[in-house]
């Protein structure tokens, strides 16, 4: 491979000997990518993920989110069989604990995840290199290694092969001029949950269907920092002087002097807001309207279309305020269910794996309950308690239910053995009273304790039919 690249150095060095007219510009317009095994030269405009996540905004904001809210999960370490964190740890779990932690010397548990799970959004995979000490069951250091610096030869084992190693010939790290040979069996690939079409050795990256989206708002940003700084599309400045026949034409010094003037003229620090010339002159406008060019509204559904591709909600960007969502808890919540939840599962899936926690008794699963819980509503989450409460007392009361049932249907697991085993007419009037007092005790619902004392009066006055239809019931 490195003869490859010498021989490709040497051909344009060549190149630039024989033609003298050799312009680095027109040279630079290409780059070189090793892609599956082969080089391929592709146009500068062709933006790689690295490239589009440090100059497209929103898709550096999205990314960012997504992976701040990936982090908010809790990892722990439990024990594959009961899924619980053991009381008394052994050794291998303070190993994985502290692998846990602190991956590397450089980057911290949250930092380690970040990179790991944008990298599987905007590349193929996220190739994470082990260090792992002979006769130690568990890796001293976990390094995710930025995809545009690997170079990976393949061979032809496709359909047969049990891991990602027996797909791949070679592996280097290419980084500036220095070239590291890596050992394949050292390296775990983390990639995303997407199918794969086009290559069995990794998924399509999510950032080829929302690349010309990302290339469009760098375009329109691109645009709007040319109107601001040199106004938008200019006119024409025709010569109105005449004599008395024709219009006296400007001469060549006039016109660069007048020229030169007009380009200092702007909005901007340091710019001059008057033009002042001896020539007469008018201007005719030749351009658009800002407003007329609706670049606000392309890069807003640019924006769109790259949350819809990366599965993120449109209302959790700070001008998202065209939400179908009542508050920003629902929509976080929406988002932890459709997005960050499964990918959580994905990554810690792969992370198990990576790191052999199964073969050493161990098992990483990430929990996002109190994060959940706090996204709440919880006035929403009261009425639909009380609802609940007094639908299910007035099913008691009707005798479509016993007393058990609606108890535990609230979630009470104290039962009054007064009423164990009844329904509401099998009550005498005493137990019917002590039974609105104390169901209103136990559900705290004073709406419920008004239900059933109208029910209750109700029973009183046809006590004989309901009871027939209660021994019925029963």
């Amino acid at each position: 491979m490195a003869n490859v690249f010498t021989r490709l150095g040497n051909a344009v060095e060549a190149f630039k000997g024989v033609n003298k007219s050799y312009n680095p510009l027109t040279y630079n317009t290409s780059r070189i990518e090793f892609i599956g095994g082969q080089l391929v030269f592709k146009d500068s405009k062709d933006k790689s993920g690295s490239e589009l996540y440090a100059t497209c905004p929103p898709l550096n904001y999205i990314l960012n989110q997504k992976s701040l809210l990936h982090n908010n999960g809790i990892i722990k370490l439990v024990n594959p069989s009961t899924l619980i964190e053991p009381k008394i740890k052994v050794a291998r779990f303070d190993e994985y604990a502290r692998l846990l932690s602190n991956p590397n010397p450089l980057q911290t548990e949250h930092q380690f995840r970040a990179q790991v799970t944008t990298t599987i959004q905007i590349y193929r995979y996220c190739a994470v290199l082990k260090i792992k000490p002979i006769g130690f069951g568990v890796p001293s250091q976990l390094w995710a290694l930025p995809s545009q610096y690997l170079e990976i030869e393949r061979n032809d084992k496709m359909l047969f092969a049990e891991t990602s190693a027996d797909m791949i010939k070679t592996v280097k790290f290419r980084y500036g001029n220095t070239v590291t040979t890596l050992n394949k069996e050292d390296l775990y690939f983390f990639t995303s949950a997407n199918a794969a079409f086009d290559d069995m050795f990794s998924p399509q990256p999510v950032l080829d269907a929302i690349k010309p989206h990302c290339v469009n708002v760098i375009n329109i940003l691109e645009s709007r920092q040319s109107i601001i700084q040199h106004q938008g599309a200019k006119g024409l400045l025709t010569n109105t002087a005449k004599d008395n026949i024709s219009p006296i034409p400007l001469n060549e010094d006039d016109r660069n002097e007048l020229h030169k003037d007009w380009s200092e003229y702007g909005l901007l620090k340091g710019q001059k807001r008057i033009v002042i010339s001896n020539a007469s002159l008018q201007w005719q406008q030749i351009g658009s309207q800002f407003s007329d060019l609706q670049l606000l509204e392309q890069a807003k559904d640019d924006i769109m279309n790259i949350c819809a591709g990366l599965n993120f909600k449109f209302q959790l960007l700070p001008h998202g305020t065209e939400t179908a969502f009542n508050n920003q808890n629902k929509a976080y919540a929406a988002q932890y269910r459709d997005c960050t939840i499964p990918e959580a599962d994905n990554y810690m899936r792969q992370y198990n794996d990576c790191v052999e926690a199964a073969m050493n008794g161990v098992l990483h699963i990430v929990d996002y309950t109190e994060v959940l819980n706090n996204l709440v509503d919880r006035k929403e989450e009261s009425e639909i308690r009380k609802n609940n409460t007094q639908s299910l007392l007035m099913q008691f009361a009707a005798c479509f239910i016993k007393y058990d049932e609606a108890v535990i249907e609230l979630g009470n697991k104290d039962i009054n053995p007064a009423f164990k085993g009844k329904y509401f007419n099998e009550l005498t009037p005493d137990e019917q009273q002590l039974f609105i007092r104390y169901g209103s005790n136990t559900t705290r619902s004073g709406g419920a304790q008004v239900e059933a004392n109208n029910v209750n009066q109700e029973a009183d006055t046809g006590n004989q039919g309901q009871e027939g239809q209660g021994n019925q019931g029963q």
